[in-house]
């Protein structure tokens, strides 16, 4: 019969069973609770945690089934990559990049006469970078204009039903303005600018336009 185990994460008090949080054994609650990790509790007896108890649960279902189960409108994943860094559980870290990516790319309605991208922006002290999304012929000539700024992190993914490619810089080798420049050569301006809900101050989504060749003004 199955240990069951009750967790206070941030707060909020979760049931599930010990061989559940034991999934990824080199994971952190993998660590913690086959002792091989201190643990905490609360005046009532439940496991500690201090984490966001509300993103938590994704992280749970993804514990029990062995992959990301999110709603359709989902926003927060910044957040919870974050908190996959933090259990130290790449395999969920892996499965928000993707579902992030292909999410950004279902909103990028690209039309005859318009043609979008979207440029996500992180300042955050541990996770710097700029992330670009948009159609393969775009990329491949930012990836020519932008080789001079090769030289740190690059991490290249297609995912996404309209064929999205995504290509990701370590800010500190990509400078924001540079991008900028690069589009606006190419004949994109800047159209909206998106802060993230979680951290509006470190992280935001820029989405820029351009007509295509041959469009109507």
């Amino acid at each position: 019969m199955a240990e069951i185990v009750k967790l206070n994460v941030g707060g909020v008090i979760y049931t599930t069973s010990r061989s559940t949080l034991t999934k990824y054994p080199n994971s952190m609650l993998g660590t913690m609770f086959s002792g091989r990790l201190p643990t905490t509790k609360d005046e009532h007896g439940n496991y500690w945690i201090d984490s966001n108890g509300e993103i938590f649960r994704y992280v749970l279902d993804f514990l029990r089934h062995g992959c990301l189960t999110i709603p359709e409108h989902f926003k927060d994943f910044e957040l919870l990559e974050k908190e996959a860094d933090f259990y130290q559980l790449p395999e969920l870290t892996k499965a928000v990049k993707t579902r992030s990516c292909t999410q950004c790319g279902k909103q990028i309605n690209d039309t005859e006469e318009k043609e979008h991208l979207v440029v996500k922006v992180s300042t955050r002290s541990y996770d710097s970078y700029v992330q670009i999304f948009g159609a393969n012929e775009t990329i491949r000539k930012l990836q020519s204009s932008l080789s001079p700024y090769k030289n740190g992190q690059i991490n290249d993914m297609q995912c996404g039903e309209k064929n999205i490619v995504i290509h990701k810089y370590c800010q500190r080798s990509l400078p924001p303005a540079a991008l900028k420049l690069e589009l606006l050569n190419l004949g994109f301006n800047m159209c909206q600018n998106v802060p993230d809900e979680a951290e509006p101050e470190k992280t935001a989504s820029y989405w820029f336009m351009k007509q295509k060749s041959g469009a109507a003004e």
